[in-house]
């Protein structure tokens, strides 16, 4: 079975005067079999609201936001994120299928 990893947004934090947006909170969530596990980050976004690229804060979209969280991780920390959350994944099935536990036999 495949991972799954999806990307959504939590919050934002905006001017109110301009609605640009200037810092978003992200979650990534990785299912892989019974087992998910969620990741939380927050990036800082560059923008300038007289740009001819300037979307209206109305206007935005989620899949949007997450595209501008994305640019600036970079797709080297796209898939960096996605390996720790396979890791993750990977630790919690092995440990399922073969639980350890600590003591001592005296």
């Amino acid at each position: 079975m495949d991972m799954t990893t999806t990307w959504g947004v939590s919050d934002m934090v905006r001017y109110q005067s301009s609605g640009l947006v200037y810092e978003v909170n992200y979650t990534v969530t990785s299912t892989l079999e019974d087992f998910t596990y969620t990741d939380y980050g927050i990036v800082t976004i560059s923008g300038n609201s007289s740009s001819p690229d300037f979307i209206p804060y109305d206007d935005l979209t989620e899949n949007t936001v997450i595209g501008w969280v994305q640019d600036v991780l970079g797709s080297s920390g796209v898939v960096s994120i996605k390996n720790d959350h396979s890791m993750v994944l990977q630790d919690m099935i092995n440990t399922t299928q073969n639980p350890s536990t600590n003591g001592v036999p005296w």
